[in-house]
């Protein structure tokens, strides 16, 4: 046995069957984080010393170590993407377990397809084994994304060529459809072409302008639904991505321009608008379904809601246009982040300390919105759906908007993405509507319209909580008094909430 498999005898621990089952039996049980490190460190031997090993061997012992490892990774991801904050220490080693062992999971599996591609005759295993080994390794791939693009790094270029490579291995010996389960008793039926679109969808409907917690829940979503994703060679209705396996890169908008070229694969949403339509009007009762995999967390379906809407307005086609022209601009910007710290440095705040002012240099700028390269230390206090208070040098008011979009460049420095929602805040007191002088309790809010507005809307923002569907407000401003109606919360986010009303000016005469 181990003359056909070395060559010669092999005093390695993953030498042998025997050896590698017990290799695993002393895998801790009840500590995954241990366990996963463990299993990454056999892992890292395997791809160190896979010259000592047949092709078969090597594709036997990585199963049993993938397959052990993934009770532990799901465990490991359902604490890193928690509702509960994470203290830095708890979630830096979570995130550096799980990143470890999907990077050498991928290594090993690139080395195997490596070794596939250098024999050339034909597919090496059956055609369901092959297509097994394509979809992990396509699911390995796709967690490496995932972990970078929870804290918006770049993606490794190397993952994209692997991406085509496997792809087109798997096109060229006719197992992309060969549909198979990706690990035992999980229920998961995929297939390799089905992971491609699965990563590619996912990864394109916005993971920069996501929250960490928002990008795993929309890739858990996307997997549920990925039997309803299209990949072809042609432009077809629905299509809004393309990807090149001759020149790999991250996935691009389709657009009408451009020579249509074998090399170039085009994945469609299909029945995926349906699919999340379908979920939104479940998850609307207050239903989760069951068979939505997300590894044991308990998500409510408010929130999944929320995710799957977000989904559903980037299966928007055409794609959405800038409406705003962006202009480069070098200018500094005083920053105030969050609620807080913003209203402190409205007019109504006292305004005696510059402590917990930024200074920010604006990149490019529109009349909605600016882009700024930041130090990557403040992603610890800058996230998606941060508030960020922002006043340009020599101007006396304070603006504020709202992050949307977050990337690392080349450098590691952090790239910010604000929508402006205004350009001067006005710090206002609110009064609980038919309440007795007693108990008007008052509430401090930013009042964001222009001065001369006349809308008759309000938008305001205001400490988390303080916005009911049925709470209305007194507000008094420039000498006036107003009755503010609720309209709609538009966007609750960690210490804010913002809020529509109408806004009625009441007669104070005797």
């Amino acid at each position: 046995m181990l003359a056909s498999l070395f060559g010669k005898k092999s005093d390695h621990p993953l030498a042998n069957l025997k050896s590698a089952q017990q290799v695993l039996d002393v895998i801790p049980k009840a500590d995954s984080i241990k366990a996963v490190i463990e299993l990454s460190s056999w892992l890292e031997s395997l791809r160190d010393h896979s010259s000592q090993f047949s092709l078969d061997h090597l594709v036997l012992i990585l199963g049993m170590l993938d397959e052990a490892s993934q009770p532990h990774l799901k465990k490991l991801q359902r604490e890193f993407f928690t509702l509960m904050p994470l203290n830095k220490f708890q979630e830096n080693r979570l995130w550096t377990t799980l990143n470890e062992f999907y990077i050498l999971s991928e290594q090993v599996f690139a080395e195997i397809f490596a070794q596939c591609r250098k024999n050339d005759r034909g597919i090496t295993f059956p055609k369901p084994e092959m297509s097994l080994l394509a979809s992990r390794a396509l699911f390995t791939i796709s967690n490496r994304i995932k972990l970078a693009a929870v804290r918006y790094e770049q993606i490794d270029p190397a993952l994209w060529s692997r991406i085509a490579q496997i792809y087109s291995y798997a096109g060229k010996y006719d197992f992309l459809d060969e549909t198979v389960f990706l690990y035992p008793a999980t229920g998961i039926n995929t297939s390799p072409k089905r992971e491609f679109a699965d990563l590619i969808v996912w990864y394109s409907m916005g993971t920069g302008s996501l929250s960490p917690i928002h990008i795993h829940i929309a890739e858990r979503l996307i997997t549920h639904l990925n039997k309803l994703l299209e990949v072809g060679t042609h432009v077809s209705e629905g299509c809004l991505w393309v990807f090149n396996l001759l020149q790999p890169t991250a996935p691009m908008r389709v657009s009408g321009e451009g020579t249509i070229h074998p090399s170039l694969r085009f994945i469609g949403i299909g029945g995926l608008e349906g699919g999340l339509n379908d979920l939104i009007r479940i998850l609307s009762k207050g239903v989760v379904p069951q068979e939505i995999n997300m590894y044991g967390s308990l998500y409510d379906a408010e929130l999944i809601g929320d995710v799957a809407r977000q989904l559903m307005a980037r299966c928007v086609l055409p794609p959405p246009t800038r409406k705003n022209a962006r202009r480069k601009l070098k200018v500094n910007l005083h920053v105030s982040n969050g609620f807080q710290k913003l209203f402190e440095n409205s007019e109504v705040g006292l305004g005696f300390s510059d402590a917990g002012i930024e200074i920010w240099e604006v990149e490019d700028v529109s009349t909605t919105g600016f882009r700024s390269v930041v130090s990557p230390t403040l992603l610890d206090s800058v996230r998606i759906g941060s508030l960020i208070g922002s006043k340009p040098e020599n101007v006396v008011n304070w603006g504020v908007g709202i992050v949307r979009r977050l990337s690392r460049d080349a450098q590691n420095n952090l790239q910010v993405g604000v929508e402006i929602l205004s350009n001067q805040v006005i710090g206002v007191a609110l009064k609980v509507a038919d309440r007795s002088a007693a108990e008007e309790a008052v509430h401090m809010a930013l009042y964001l319209n222009k001065l001369n507005d006349n809308s008759g809307e309000a938008w305001l923002l205001m400490s988390p909580g303080t916005y009911l569907p049925s709470r209305s407000f007194n507000m008094k401003m420039s000498g006036k008094n107003y009755l503010l109606l609720t309209l709609e919360l538009v966007e609750s986010g960690d210490d804010y909430d913002l809020a529509r009303y109408r806004k009625m000016e009441q007669d104070t005469s005797e």
